[in-house]
């Protein structure tokens, strides 16, 4: 299970909610690498070292901007049954 996965869920809604999430950390982890990898042609004189130091530290950011809207989704979510359309809006997870 990764960082950003839920434990598998025992209703529909908490399938729902398991899903938004996934998406969204899934979505984040797409940009977390497209903007990696659009810098690394500016990074040709750092070492693998500083390489894997960033890398974490793009993780950590990661996940500090994820890890309140995940526990308030997972959270507030069976209170609301508005709360994953919105979510869904607000994270721009709607289109497609």
């Amino acid at each position: 299970m990764t960082a950003g996965s839920v434990e598998p869920a025992t209703r529909p809604h908490d399938a729902a909610v398991a899903s938004l999430i996934d998406t969204l950390h899934a979505r984040a982890e797409t940009i977390r690498r497209e903007e990696l990898s659009r810098a690394e042609g500016r990074w040709e004189s750092l070492c693998d070292r500083d390489r894997a130091r960033i890398e974490a530290l793009t993780l950590r950011i990661v996940g500090a901007l994820l890890g309140e809207p995940t526990a308030r989704l997972r959270a507030g979510t069976a209170a609301d049954p508005d709360a994953l359309r919105s979510a869904r809006y607000i994270f721009g997870l709607d289109a497609g």
